[in-house]
């Protein structure tokens, strides 16, 4: 029987551990009661069996009904046992199907947000074609167009339905068609882009310059199944080229008439370029001097403080005008150079070297010398043999005299680039006057030429006796309306002339004359309609027509053409919408003419340095820094007036010019003549 007890007790602390066990592995605190209920049960039968005196044999027999009820609690204890292992195991099979649900839900969650990002990348590159002001078209491997963009829909004036299924025949003419045909053979041939020039002349009424670029669209498997086509238009570009083109032209014309030569150093000071009449007037190649510094092109050293003070202008960017230096050329003969400059900058405001004139004086250092050496004789003659005095005298007379011819000649020299651009705007004019009247002469040639035409034949039917009432009726109003058209016409075109032929008249004139000064500027504006046409910019002149002012006429056309063609050129963008307005006012005997324009205005430093010649801000697109250089020394030389500059970034420009009523009483004496 004490085997029996034994084993009790050793299976009932068996259930009692497995009991506290099962809850720690669990970790489910639900189970909590069940397992205290399972500890507490084992805990009671265990205590009356320590405590019995089962292990005493005289009780043994006594103590036997409650063994039975301890195994029978025993029983009752492994079937709560059996029980919690089976809710045990269904709370384990609960967690694996939460953590299999969370799993399912984040990977929904995952392709939800990859599926987001596919449609706002696909958004952002629809955006992008739609948005590009070049025409984009998508087709496949047959053709057919699947993307067309709206630029490419706007050229033809149409819808994208008009275009989307359909092939290039079906609104391309067929050469261009077998060109671009051509194109994608390559592309398929090469699998790169390949681009090409086309000419075509679109639905907009607008015959265009275009690129055509093709390239192939690639699968995530490298294979392509659709080639891209960009058409970009390059009408403007190419416009810009040929005007580049022209205007360096003209400025190597200016170089080839100017007894200057032009240079340029780059950041370091080092010469890298030098005009083509350099080599005609020095007689040397400028090969061997690029890339040496200013005291390295000299060569010689003829005064160390200029030559400091100079190397420090260069080396603080400041501007310098009228250097003076000896060089050695080729043939080791000294020569003498005056040199001005002015420093270049870019956008950012960094140094990016030098640009100016140089000019050849070893003459004039000839000259100075040569009257430095007869003054140094005559000197001598006067303390030692004053009876040569007269014979010295003489000769000096004669050096004199070519000094004073060779400053004549280098004042003559000086104005001539000035000359040059007067003369330049005056072939700009003439070219452009020349184009608006041809349309109104060849209207009227037309119309004459039809009106001769029914002449004939109502001539041919009057010779056959086949004229009729009718024919004369219907002549008539024909006649007439030919009439009308040539006689419009020709007015116009002689409107034109007219008023070019006074301006270019009074462009070479010197003579002082009384004009209407309302009327001139009028004729001045109609002029230049050519240049203003192409333009977005209109002309606004608020002056009384009774203003009488007795002036040079040729120096106030010069003066207002240099003006609104420097306004069209730098004031506003080539398709940008402005206006030019020009007013003036009575104070005293004095007349002051106010030039404005509402353009990009310039700011505090152009302004500094806006009548210096050679300075410019459109290097390179038609602007030869000289054009304002000529309006001051207009208006304060020739027309003895005062000129003033105002302006601000985007508040356009304003120009005040204060001129003398009349000029007949000022002394001619103190007018130049620029």
């Amino acid at each position: 029987m004490s085997i029996v007890l034994l084993i009790s007790i050793l299976v009932q602390l068996f259930a009692f551990g497995w009991a506290l066990n099962l809850l720690g592995k669990t970790r489910d605190w639900r189970l909590a009661p069940l397992g205290l209920m399972v500890a507490f049960m084992a805990a009671q039968n265990l205590l009356p069996l320590v405590q019995s005196p089962v292990f005493w044999p005289p009780v043994l027999v006594a103590k036997s009904a409650e063994l039975w009820g301890g195994v029978i609690s025993f029983f009752s204890l492994l079937v709560v046992v059996i029980l919690a292992r089976i809710i045990a195991r269904e709370r384990s099979q609960l967690d694996d199907f939460e953590v299999t649900s969370n799993r399912r839900n984040e990977d929904t969650l995952a392709h939800q947000k990859r599926e987001q990002a596919l449609i706002e990348k696909e958004t952002r590159y629809r955006s992008i074609v739609e948005s590009s002001p070049s025409a984009i078209v998508i087709r496949d491997l047959d053709g057919h167009n699947l993307v067309v963009n709206k630029t490419f829909c706007d050229w033809y004036k149409a819808t994208p339905d008009a275009f989307i299924g359909k092939t290039m025949h079906a609104y391309l003419p067929p050469d261009i068609c077998a060109k671009i045909e051509e194109q994608e053979r390559e592309v398929r041939e090469t699998l790169q882009v390949v681009r090409a020039e086309r000419t075509i002349s679109y639905n907009d009424g607008v015959t265009r310059d275009i690129l055509v670029q093709i390239f192939p669209i690639f699968m995530a498997d490298g294979s392509y199944d659709a080639l891209g086509t960009i058409v970009t238009d390059i009408s403007e570009l190419k416009q810009a080229s040929q005007r580049l083109s022209n205007n360096e032209k003209q400025l190597k014309d200016f170089f080839a008439v100017s007894t200057d030569w032009f240079w340029e150093m780059d950041e370091n000071l080092r010469l890298v370029w030098v005009s083509d009449n350099f080599q005609l007037l020095t007689g040397e190649s400028p090969d061997p001097y690029y890339g040496q510094s200013r005291k390295e092109f000299s060569g010689l050293e003829h005064d160390r403080v200029a030559w400091e003070g100079h190397l420090s202008d260069l080396r603080s960017h400041r501007a310098f005008r009228d250097f003076e230096y000896p060089r050695r050329s080729e043939d080791q003969a000294t020569k003498w150079i005056r040199a001005s400059g002015v420093p270049l900058f870019d956008l950012k405001g960094g140094f990016t070297g030098y640009r100016g004139k140089a000019t050849d004086i070893t003459k004039i250092k000839h000259i100075e010398d040569a009257k430095l050496q007869a003054e140094n004789k005559i000197l001598d003659l006067n303390k030692n043999l004053e009876k040569r005095v007269y014979e010295r005298t003489q000769e000096l007379e004669k050096l004199t005299e070519k000094l004073t011819s060779a400053m004549r000649t280098i004042n003559e020299t000086k104005s001539e680039l000035i000359e040059v651009e007067k003369m330049a705007s005056l072939g700009g004019l003439v070219s452009g006057i020349a184009h608006e009247v041809n349309t109104p002469i060849g209207i009227s040639v037309t119309a004459v030429s039809h009106l001769q035409d029914q002449i004939k034949k109502l001539e041919s039917k009057y010779i056959q006796n086949s004229l009729k009432k009718s024919d004369f009726e219907s002549f008539f109003p024909m006649a007439g309306e030919n009439g009308r058209i040539t006689l419009n016409n020709l007015q116009r075109a002689a409107s034109l002339i007219g008023s070019f032929k006074k301006i270019a008249v009074d462009q070479s004139s010197e003579e002082i004359r009384t004009i209407n000064l309302a009327a001139y500027l009028g004729d001045i504006i109609l002029s230049l309609t050519p240049n203003l046409n192409k333009t977005k910019i209109q002309t606004n002149l608020q002056i009384d027509d009774e203003i009488l002012i007795t002036t040079y006429p040729g120096a106030i056309s010069q003066i207002f053409t240099n003006l609104i063609t420097n306004s069209i050129t730098h004031a506003f963008a080539s398709d940008e919408s402005g206006c030019i307005s020009i007013s003036c006012k009575r104070q005293g005997t004095f007349l002051e003419i106010l030039f404005a324009d509402d353009g990009a205005g310039m700011s505090e430093a152009v302004v500094e340095n806006i009548y210096e010649p050679f300075f410019t801000t459109k290097r390179g697109q038609g602007g030869s820094g000289l054009g304002m250089n000529i309006v001051f020394n207009l208006v304060t030389q020739r027309l003895m007036g005062k000129l003033k500059c105002t302006s601000a970034i985007g508040n356009g420009t304003q120009f005040l010019i204060t001129i003398p009523i009349s000029l007949s009483n000022e002394p001619s004496t103190r007018r130049g003549r620029i």
